[in-house]
């Protein structure tokens, strides 16, 4: 079952050009100031609880997720299948569209340095909401435009000895206002940059894959039995795996 599109026909299809050339694609305003603001305040009072090192980055590093962040409360919830976003990403998957893990939301602390490599992942779609305006020196995501059809990942020269990735020609840096979500095919080559702002990086990420793909791994990234118990609309159901 397929939500209808509140985006008018010409922009999903920009949309779908981009994904499809590019790799990812940007929807401004996604979220209203207000829903902004509401949802930071709500991450301050869950980061001291449930604040965890990310299972995907350096150990070292000082960026913080909250993993299950929807299970933690229901008003993140909304995001899994919001007008405006979620049929861009039903939509470059062909409708064939489930949940491959938790809502993480991500902290991103000023001055600190790159939290992750160069690397691929998928093949998935990634929605990342943004939740603070993200400058060129505020930790911006540098994807390489156009590697989502590559026929392998990044050379490992693209990261120094130590883990840490370089600056390569070409990368572009997802700069953004609070608000944004980017839609992403998760096989283009990514990475972290510095946050050398004076601003903590704010973020909340949700993955989508296709039904017979497997689920994520790491079971502390899975939704639980009771949150998806839970969900009655027949589109969170599916996006849960709920056959039926």
């Amino acid at each position: 079952m397929s939500m209808p599109s509140v985006l008018p026909a010409s922009m999903l299809d920009l949309h779908q050009l981009r994904l499809e050339s590019a790799g990812y694609t940007l929807i401004e305003n996604a979220l209203s100031p207000a829903k902004v603001a509401d949802l930071l305040r709500r991450i301050e009072a869950l980061l001291p609880i449930h604040g965890e090192v990310p299972t995907a980055a350096r150990p070292d590093t000082p960026s913080r997720d909250i993993n299950r962040v929807w299970e933690h409360d229901a008003a993140f919830e909304e995001l899994m299948d919001l007008p405006g976003v979620f049929e861009v990403a039903e939509r470059y998957m062909g409708g064939d569209i489930t949940l491959l893990a938790t809502a993480i939301a991500n902290i991103m602390p000023k001055r600190t340095p790159a939290r992750v490599p160069w690397h691929l992942d998928g093949p998935y779609v990634r929605l990342t909401y943004y939740l603070t305006d993200v400058a060129a020196q505020g930790g911006p995501t540098g994807v390489l435009p156009g590697t989502h059809r590559a026929a392998s990942g990044p050379p490992k020269w693209f990261n120094t000895e130590d883990g840490y990735p370089r600056g390569v020609a070409g990368m572009t840096p997802v700069i953004v206002k609070a608000g944004t979500c980017m839609v992403n095919d998760t096989l283009i080559w990514h990475t972290s940059t510095p946050n050398d702002s004076d601003v903590d990086r704010k973020l909340i990420w949700i993955v989508f894959k296709k039904a017979a793909q497997e689920l994520t791994p790491f079971l502390n990234l899975r939704n639980s039995e009771e949150f998806v118990a839970r969900q009655k609309s027949a589109v969170r159901r599916r996006l849960c795996g709920v056959k039926g």
